[in-house]
């Protein structure tokens, strides 16, 4: 799947906050918390534009992710897509230059994801570790030895 990355602008993230919505809804709900004010909030108000940026395929933004320098380590936010695109290579097609971005700064990548979430086996097959679990996620880093 062919794509391209953009700048996100402040105003994007009411389209972005639907992206998750949709995105992280059949997670949720395995887990009786699905809240979709809560989780569009959570997005709104706390929209980190200048880390992030839109993925466009025909035209449309059909994703994103959030990828924040935190000194050490590269903290990636967010990352997601519609679910039409999923299950495409598109994933794997961003994370890769997500990687190609943490070997040229030598940083290694953390992040976290939903626990039962189809998000654990991506990012376990895209060579994250698991470090840890809280109560609601689990926290995978890439590459493990840095």
């Amino acid at each position: 799947m062919d794509f391209t990355l953009t700048a996100t602008q402040n105003d994007d993230k009411f389209i972005l906050a639907d992206i998750r919505v949709e995105a992280m809804r059949p997670s949720l709900e395995l887990l009786e918390r699905f809240d979709e004010t809560r989780v569009r909030n959570r997005l709104i108000d706390d929209f980190d534009a200048p880390n992030t940026q839109n993925i466009i395929v025909d035209n449309q933004i059909v994703g994103f992710f959030c990828l924040q320098d935190k000194t050490e380590t590269l903290w990636l936010k967010h990352l997601y897509f519609l679910n039409k695109c999923q299950g495409k290579g598109l994933g794997q097609a961003i994370i890769k230059h997500i990687k190609t971005i943490a070997a040229r700064q030598n940083k290694p990548i953390k992040l976290q994801a939903l626990r039962n979430s189809p998000a654990n086996k991506f990012y376990q097959n895209c060579g994250f570790a698991e470090t840890h679990q809280e109560q609601w996620d689990i926290f995978y880093k890439w590459p493990a030895d840095i």
